[in-house]
């Protein structure tokens, strides 16, 4: 799902580079491309090199602090 980059003065960084900050670059491929442009594990791993089971490891590391950003922006919006 997409997320629309944040405005205002509290957001002076776009929704996706907070993420990518506390994560590595690869998992972050990974999880753009198995979750949010819905390709297979096996795909994904195919394309970047590495093994099935390294793309549901960025899945599972990457789910809760995407959830986490999401909170905080509705959060934020609500104010």
């Amino acid at each position: 799902p997409h997320v629309p980059a944040p405005v205002g003065p509290g957001y002076q960084v776009p929704f996706a580079a907070r993420v990518k900050a506390e994560a590595n670059l690869k998992d972050c491929q990974m999880f753009e491309l198995h979750v949010l442009r819905g390709l297979p594990p096996r795909e994904v791993a195919r394309t970047l090199g590495v093994t099935t089971a390294r793309v549901y490891l960025a899945k599972h590391r990457l789910s809760p602090l995407v959830k986490k950003r999401v909170a905080e922006l509705e959060q934020a919006m609500t104010m």
